[in-house]
């Protein structure tokens, strides 16, 4: 999990349907008709949108949808809690199949790590032995808590995650292995191989910033990140 760029604007077909949208799900709610919380349209409409704010991805185990199941629109706030939050832009989220079904209608807790408002990074480390998220060994309780409830609350140490953190690790680390060989005349393939690191829709940044802060390489962290914010470089 990574800090989000800027939200994008409130999608036009949720601003024009908004009200139309909750007041069919409030009586799906109410059992007084039947069918989803939203039409396959209202959907398409969401996900288009969300799915920009990440790239493409998971917001909260990083995973690219091919690998932990399509893009689905997670509400923050259940939206069997509170029906009028089921449309509010603010209060979606795109999520994978996994980490949606693992939440359900649980309400994220107050404490819980939100990447759209919070910075994961000032919480989150990565041990490199077995991939599985742990807290920042100087975290406080109250840090370490917030950790263990997000990892709790979207299984984001299941299995194929931590095999995935850990391979992106390792191929951080042969690349800066590579680079170092060959001193500053910098081949094309590795610089082909940092395009890719950088690509905004590469999985797993939180692994491939943890190693190359530790290798002291600040500027290429930052030059993550503001691509995959969208800030101006």
């Amino acid at each position: 999990m990574v800090r989000l760029g800027r939200r994008p604007p409130t999608p036009k077909g949720l601003t024009r349907n908004k009200t139309k949208w909750t007041d069919r799900w409030r009586r799906i709610r109410d059992g007084k008709a039947k069918g989803d919380w939203a039409t396959p349209a209202a959907k398409k409409i969401l996900r288009d949108a969300l799915e920009d704010l990440t790239h493409g991805k998971c917001s909260f185990c990083e995973g690219r949808p091919r690998a932990t199941g399509d893009v689905e629109i997670e509400h923050y706030i259940a939206k069997t809690t509170d029906i009028d939050l089921a449309f509010e832009w603010a209060n979606l989220l795109p999520a994978c199949h996994n980490c949606n079904r693992t939440k359900g209608n649980t309400n994220s807790p107050g404490t819980a790590i939100r990447p759209d408002e919070d910075d994961p990074e000032l919480y989150f480390w990565i041990n490199p032995a077995n991939g599985e998220l742990e807290a920042l060994s100087d975290s406080d309780a109250e840090m370490a808590e917030s950790v263990r409830l997000t990892v709790e609350l979207f299984d984001l140490n299941r299995g194929e995650l931590c095999v995935n953190r850990v391979l992106m690790m390792e191929t951080v680390k042969r690349w800066l292995n590579r680079v170092r060989e060959v001193g500053e005349e910098v081949s094309p393939d590795l610089e082909e191989e940092l395009r890719e690191f950088v690509n905004p829709r590469t999985h797993h940044k939180l692994a491939l910033r943890q190693v190359l802060k530790q290798a002291a390489l600040a500027d290429l962290v930052e030059l993550d990140r503001q691509r995959f914010e969208r800030r101006a470089g």
